[in-house]
């Protein structure tokens, strides 16, 4: 990965170079850095995590996941065609000239915010396997681990993030059938005896997963990582077909993640699920295969840090105008490595990922849920996407902090951010 960041360290001639390669992706690049970014070691973690306290209620997830990516595939070529016109690097840039300045500062803010801690939790991930095996201070070993990510990042720029993006996705595609090998060595011929609740598809409540199924579809639609992957592609076609060649892929491995889930629960019926992944590499016995199943999930982590830093210093670049001058690309340099610095901190003070991730992805929905309205109904004001927007970030915010309960987060969050878009959208005009 270091090699690929040294290779492409002096192609990097413009903005537009440096953070989406010059809008010049094939879908090969697209599909695999697409597929890499969401297919993140914590959505893993936190998949089978899932899946493990609450059985196979988590195949919502998995099909929410599904419908709601096949149905970006199909707006994503009016995202193209946008952000191309309006030479846009971020989401904001994309909606500014429909919901103003004021929601572009705002909603950059929640980005930043957001991005930030999904760089925090993929280097808790990473330091966490490689601190179980190396038997190695945790600190000395996140910030190895972690800096060596940021290196690469930081030097190459985008087109370094998309080929390692590539190479990873095959890792990854690798490591989790293995996982079920380490299982196997576990449970071997036993009868398995899984709870009965477990086997209840409608285990955790119609209304929770009714707004889990609709926060996941929306969350790609707040999802500036992907958005990012739609303007580099080269045309709209590609980034279409892109789409939904990654919808299948990832559908597929959110699906392995239930009975990985199931099966980790009859073998370790007592062990924190934040803990399972490290535990099943670990079972994994014959030479050479434990190298390969870690190198696939250090993989899985560095291919959304790398992504989430490059996100993140666009932001802070283009949507606050922070720098005019010619040295904006080592500028953006030094914002990724302080970000990197700011993810390793908050690395080192977090435990739980499960709900830091489930609470991530209920932030990506709010946002979702007002730039898909934004770009299909034109009764959307800056009033309207401004207050829901703070409104939902809000309130999932402190519901989860004051309650632990990010299931309950979703509905908290989700009902008062469309409640408000739609009634304020109506009752507030659009300044023409």
């Amino acid at each position: 990965m270091l090699i690929i960041g040294f290779h492409h360290r002096k192609h990097k001639n413009s903005l537009e170079d440096f953070f989406l390669s010059d809008r010049k992706l094939s879908t090969l690049h697209v599909v695999g850095s697409t597929f890499s970014t969401l297919i993140a070691l914590s959505f893993v973690f936190a998949g089978t995590a899932f899946a493990y306290i609450n059985g196979i209620s988590a195949i919502w997830l998995s099909l929410a996941a599904l419908l709601g990516f096949v149905i970006f595939a199909f707006v994503s070529p009016k995202i193209k065609e946008l952000s191309d016109s309006k030479h846009a690097i971020t989401i904001p840039e994309l909606v500014e000239h429909r919901l103003g300045r004021k929601f572009k500062l705002i909603s950059s803010l929640i980005i930043i915010t957001i991005f930030t801690l999904v760089v925090a939790t993929e280097f808790l991930v990473a330091g966490s396997i490689l601190t179980s095996f190396l038997k190695t201070p945790f600190l000395p070993t996140l910030i190895i681990a972690s800096a060596l990510v940021i290196l690469y990042s930081i030097i190459g720029g985008f087109k370094t993030v998309v080929i390692t993006d590539v190479i990873q996705m095959f890792l990854i595609m690798l490591s989790i059938p293995l996982m079920f090998f380490g299982l196997y060595q576990i449970i071997g011929g036993a009868p398995l005896t899984v709870p009965a609740e477990l086997l209840n598809p409608f285990n955790i409540g119609i209304p929770v997963i009714g707004s889990l199924f609709l926060i996941t579809m929306l969350a790609y639609f707040g999802s500036q990582d992907i958005f990012q992957r739609v303007y580099a592609s080269r045309d709209k076609p590609t980034a279409r077909k892109s789409m939904l060649i990654t919808a299948v892929i990832v559908f597929s491995i959110f699906l392995l993640t239930i009975p990985l889930g199931l099966l980790a629960r009859v073998a370790f019926p007592s062990i924190n699920p934040n803990e399972i992944i490290p535990t099943l590499i670990q079972q994994v016995s014959m030479t050479g295969l434990i190298g390969l199943l870690i190198a696939g999930y250090l993989a899985t982590a560095n291919s959304t840090a790398d992504t989430e830093l490059l996100t993140v210093a666009s932001n802070i670049i283009r949507d606050f105008k922070t720098v005019k001058t010619k040295n904006i690309i080592a500028v953006s340099r030094l914002i990724m490595l302080i970000i990197g610095g700011v993810g390793i901190a908050i690395a080192a003070l977090t435990k739980d990922i499960l709900t830091l991730v489930v609470t991530l992805i209920n932030l990506f929905g709010i946002l979702g849920v007002i730039i898909l309205a934004t770009l299909f109904w034109k009764r959307v004001s800056p009033v309207s996407a401004t207050t829901s927007l703070v409104t939902g970030f809000g309130a999932t915010i402190v519901y989860t902090i004051f309650t632990g309960d990010f299931l309950g987060a979703t509905l908290v969050g989700l009902i008062p951010t469309i409640v408000l878009l739609v009634a304020l959208s109506i009752l507030v005009k659009q300044k023409t």
